[in-house]
């Protein structure tokens, strides 16, 4: 964020209008491309989720960060910006394309809306496989038993009363993987 606030702020100082900027970051956190998503006014730019996320969504991307400046100079967010900011995280969330954060510069100063807690914090690797105590295979290799292509072939199960569940018979595609 402060690398990102430090080339804003040196390029939007002076600007007479707010100019949002949406920053495209890959799976490893690099920023890949940079797009103007609007320019506004004075006092406002419109910040609408359609916009910044069909960019996103076109570009693959697999993160963003958002830049506007202030031309009054104070970075302090205002209660659009706050509200702008938690549309574009749910909108995020839904389409699968994390918004890690929101930066607003002013002439020396920056304010991070991730770092203010308006913007959920991630974990450090913000890109993870799901909980491996929820997936079937890996619990399966954890056990030492043979590993199915699907989850319909079952063995070992019993009946409340003790007795053992019939295995119906192995079709193809549920042999074990070897």
């Amino acid at each position: 964020a402060e690398d990102i606030a430090d080339i804003y702020m040196e390029r939007m100082r002076g600007a007479k209008r707010e100019h949002v900027q949406m920053f495209i970051l890959n799976t490893k956190c690099k920023i890949e491309s940079e797009y103007t998503v609007s320019i506004g006014e004075l006092n406002s730019a419109d910040i609408h989720p359609r916009e910044v996320y069909s960019i996103a969504i076109r570009r693959s991307a697999a993160a963003i960060i958002i830049a506007h400046n202030h031309p009054s100079g104070d970075p302090t967010p205002s209660n659009l910006d706050i509200a702008a900011t938690k549309r574009l995280e749910a909108v995020g969330k839904i389409v699968g394309i994390k918004l890690l954060d929101h930066i607003i510069v002013g002439c020396d100063s920056y304010v991070s809306l991730r770092s203010e807690g308006i913007i959920e914090r991630h974990q450090a690797h913000i890109f993870r496989r799901p909980s491996e105590s929820h997936c079937p295979q890996i619990r399966r290799r954890r056990a030492g038993q043979p590993e199915f292509r699907c989850g319909h072939q079952r063995s070992g199960h019993r009946f409340p009363d003790g007795r053992e569940r019939p295995v119906a018979p192995v079709h193809r595609s549920h042999r074990p993987v070897e």
